[in-house]
């Protein structure tokens, strides 16, 4: 198990059986941001489930007049 933290985390919230777990994390892939990199564009079709493990992320969306709106801190 590469995440028996996570596992032990997630497992106080809801049943999960570790088969099934160790299936999820095959398709873990450990991605580093910088700062002020962006996840996903404009546009873009989000595939993806990201989790938070250290740092914050700012969910936001620019408006017709070109104004940031702030929807979120992760």
């Amino acid at each position: 198990m590469k995440y028996p933290k996570m596992y032990q985390q997630y497992t106080e919230q809801f049943s999960l059986p570790e088969n099934e777990w160790l299936k999820l994390e095959s398709l873990v892939n450990l991605k580093d941001f910088k700062k002020g990199e962006l996840v996903t564009r404009p546009g873009e079709n989000f595939t993806q489930i990201s989790i938070v493990i250290k740092g914050l992320f700012r969910l936001y969306y620019i408006g017709d007049e070109g104004r940031e709106y702030i929807k979120a801190f992760r």
